[in-house]
Order: C-alpha cells, then structure tokens, then sequence
C-alpha cells in the first residue's frame, strides 16, 4: 500500500516560540489516523500544515494528492452565502461551472435536502457541520482533514456525525486524518493514534493497530493501549498544569426600538434640569431660553415646512462629502491592510496631512473654490475621510480573521477573493465607521455653511446670531441633533436589513 502523507523531521513555529519539532509519521492510502493531545499541543498547526494552509519551517512534508478536503474546527461555512452555495465554495472562488446536482444529491446524503436556500444563521450546529462535511467530501478528495470538527455537538449529534463520516470515507475511499481531544472519538474513527507531547510537541506515543512504534513501550492489546493512552494525555495535562477555558458570552448588537424609550426619557430629563437650572438662577432668555420655548420653535419650523430647505442643502453636502469620503478611503484602507509597504510609507502621509485643522484651511478653500456647492462638500471630505479610512482599515484588518483559512486553501484569484470573501466579511464591522463618519459629515457640512452658504443649519445658525435670536439658534443645534440621529438611524436600518435578511449576521451576534 503507497504512501499518502510522510513528515520527516518536521518543525514549524514563528520567531519567538517553536510549536512542533522534529515531527516523523506516515499515512497509508485508504488508512485513517488522529493525532490526540492537549489544547495549544500543535495538532491543528500540523493540520494546517497538511492542508497547504502553513508552510514547514524545517523539514519535509510530502502530501502525494492534490484532492485535499479540509474541515476546520471553527464555524467554516460564510454567513452571506447559502447552504447551496456554501457548498459550491470552491467553484465560486475559482470561477469554475457549478455541479448543483451534484451539490444536491451529497446534501441528501447528509440528510439536509431541501436546506438549500437557507443561511448558516438558520441552521443547527449539527446541521452546519454536516454541511461542512457535505462540502469537503462533494469532490471526492483522497485526503480528509477534521479538525476537531464535532468538539461544540452534544453527544446524539456528535455520535451521528461521527458515523456519517465514517460511512461516506468508506463509501468514496477517503483517507482520513483527525485531530481530536477526545480518545474515544480518534479510536472510533482512526487506524492509529498519534501522541502529541511536549512544548514545542514531538510524536510521544503511537497506539492501535498491528505495527506500533512509540517513545513509550510498546502498545500490543488494544484495551492496554487505550488505557495508556488515556493516562499519557493524563500526565502531560498534569505536567503542563493545564487549566479550563472560559468562553465569553457574545455582546448583543444595536437594536433602534431598544433605544427610542431611553433617548426620550433623557431628553424630558435634561429638559426638566435645564428648566429648573434657568428658573433657580435667574438666567435671562438672551443667554439660555427655555428647553420648552425650543422645542415648541423646532415644532413649528417642521409644521411650516421653512426649515425644509436648509435641511436639504445640509443633507446635500453631508451625503456627497461622504459618498467621495467613501470612495477614495475603502480602497485606500484596502490597499493599507494588505500591503505592508504602503501601509508604512502612506499611512504617515495621510497623519500629517490631516494634522492641520479644517477650519484653518477653509477659508483657502472658499478662495479657491468660491462659495457653492463644491465647497462645502470638499469641506466635509477633508473632515470625513480620515475616519473613513482608520475605519475602513481595521474593517479589513479584522475581517481578515474570518476569511484567511478560506483564501490559503482554496486560494482563489485576488479579485474573486475580494469579491466573494473580503467584502462580504469586512462590510459587519465597516458599517460601525460608515456610522461615525455619516453623523462627522453633517458636522463638516455645517462648518461649510459657517464659511460658504446661504442656506443650511450652519447658516441658520449664522442668521440666528447675527439677529441675537438664541431661541432660534438652539432650535437649529436640535435640527442638527435631529439629523444626526436619523441619519444614524437610517444607517442601522440599511445594515440590518443586508446583514441579518441577507447575511443572517446579526441574527448570529444577537444569540
């Protein structure tokens, strides 16, 4: 029987720690091992390693078939694509044609037929990982990776799964290599089992099957085996001193009706001290009118309709300053998160080009540019882009996380990457900065209007100081407040609706 994988003094780690050293096995065609050991003992590092995820830092790897599956520990199926097309992944990313009978006729195996236009976010642990497995095994591959695959499932699920996988690898004539904390788990489903031991971890101890070798005495009846077994993870535990990790609990998501009650309740709370303040202390109406006074203008400026207009030049300004903010910071940030270079070179340019202050370079711009529209909306880039662009960097940064097994195994085209998996995972956490930067742009369209309108809030504001009508002035600060909370509001409408009906995304963090 040929030989299918074959490490020979194998080692891998980063500069300040080794994670594996001098690391020897092999795999037989049609024979299935697991690797068992402690958390943070190296076992899915080697797994990355035989999937072409990580390359060796030492040593020689030898995997004699392309037709790798690989299903990780972690939750690998991509919240804005559909059980179908999660399963289709690699066609996707490589632009191949699509076998969706095919996709079909392996979901029904798996017992998820009729699941085909769901989401992740609608589907059970057990289910998503038979939709993992369903997908790893669409191609037929020689080689299965598991990484821990069914280490969240209760018990029922977990045992199900596990004979699932063990009758489609007899089926197709899979290969099968698994990590795994549990003994009985790597017993049920492997031909032998590796040892991991050790910090930086070495091979400690090999047990079942007929030809055993181990560090250890030899392994001859399986029982005596399972038990020394059990007692090598044992001792190593006690060695290491390993203790029991806690998971945190998700943070819920923002939620509008979550927030119209306590936003009323403090506005009639300042209203009532401000009132109070002003009665007590005698403050004359030049100085601070009352919040009522206000409130009963803003009331009538919006059943007159004359605040309309200044509300649509304001708009006007914010809405295309952040649109052209938007559009030069999400490739810029893009381009920052990927390439180290630029990142070190540019990223010090933009810093010291926004040091200067808005407001001094303002009056530059209204001589350059006169006072119309274009003005204020190259005011409210100026003030807008720089968090779009921090925002838009992280964004990518960290979606990165969610994505990075998927592109160093599937390893799709730059550009389908970017179509498929970058955005979608970046568009979650850009939406936070979309939501700054929009209310920041209301802010920079005002101080446009301060130098360079007629009409608008900040102009409002102009005419109301200009005629010492504070009332008034105030009653545009809460247009102003007003606007920025729609605007916010607005924002949050668009993002649960792309990302919890399309992308079930926060249907996810809400759990």
């Amino acid at each position: 029987m040929s030989i299918l994988v074959e490490a020979k003094n194998l080692s891998f780690g980063y500069a300040e720690k080794t994670i594996l050293e001098r690391v020897h096995f092999q795999q037989k065609r049609g024979e299935s091992i697991a690797f068992v050991g402690l958390s943070g003992g190296g076992k899915t590092t080697l797994l990355k390693l035989i999937a072409g995820i990580l390359s060796p830092t030492a040593g020689d790897l030898s995997v004699h078939t392309k037709r790798v599956a690989y299903v990780s520990q972690s939750d690998g199926l991509l919240p804005w694509l559909t059980v179908l097309e999660n399963i289709l992944l690699r066609e996707i990313l490589h632009g191949e044609a699509k076998n969706e009978a095919q996709a079909r006729q392996i979901l029904a195996q798996v017992g998820l037929s009729g699941y085909e236009g769901h989401f992740p976010y609608q589907l059970s642990g057990g289910m998503k990982k038979r939709v993992e497995l369903a997908r790893a095994l669409l191609h037929q591959p020689e080689l299965l990776l598991l990484d821990e695959p069914f280490s969240a499932l209760d018990l029922y699920h977990r045992e199900k799964l596990q004979e699932l996988t063990q009758r489609m690898c007899a089926e197709l004539g899979t290969s099968l290599i698994l990590v795994s904390h549990s003994l009985d788990e790597a017993w049920l489903l492997a031909d032998r089992i590796f040892g991991l031991m050790g910090a930086p971890a070495s091979i400690g101890l090999v047990g079942k099957g007929d030809k055993q070798q181990s560090v250890e005495p030899s392994l001859i009846n399986p029982a005596q085996s399972k038990e020394q077994m059990h007692r090598f993870l044992y001792e190593e535990a006690e060695r290491l001193q390993v203790g029991f990790e806690v998971t945190p609990r998700l943070v819920r998501g923002f939620s509008i009706h979550n927030y119209i009650i306590p936003t009323l309740i403090i506005i009639t709370l300042l209203t009532g001290v401000v009132s109070l303040l002003k009665y007590t202390l005698g403050w004359p109406d030049y100085l601070l009118p009352y919040p009522n006074a206000v409130i009963n203008i803003w009331w009538q400026t919006m059943r007159s309709g004359l605040i309309g207009e200044h509300l649509w030049v304001t708009s006007q300004a914010a809405l295309l300053g952040f649109g052209l903010a938007l559009f030069v910071a999400l490739p810029l940030g893009y381009l920052f998160s990927r390439s180290r270079l630029l990142h070190n070179y540019g990223m010090p340019v933009v810093l010291m080009a926004n040091t200067i202050p808005t407001v001094a370079i303002a009056p530059f711009i209204v001589l350059w540019f006169g006072f119309g529209l274009f003005a204020r909306v190259l005011t409210v880039f100026l003030i807008v882009w720089l968090p779009m662009l921090m925002g838009s960097y992280q964004a990518f940064k960290i979606s990165m996380g969610q994505v990075r097994e998927h592109k160093s195994f599937f390893r799709p085209k730059w550009y389908r990457s970017l179509r498929f998996l970058e955005l979608p995972a970046t568009l979650a956490h850009l939406f936070s900065s979309i939501k700054v930067s929009l209310t920041l742009s209301i802010m920079g369209a005002v101080v446009g209007e301060f130098i360079a309108g007629s009409k608008g809030l900040g102009a409002l504001l102009n005419i109301a100081k200009a005629n010492y009508n504070m009332p008034l002035m105030f009653t545009a600060l809460l247009w102003l407040m007003t606007l920025g909370l729609l605007s916010y509001a607005g924002v949050s409408i668009v993002e649960r609706f792309l990302l919890r009906r399309h992308w079930g995304y926060l249907h996810i963090s809400h759990k």
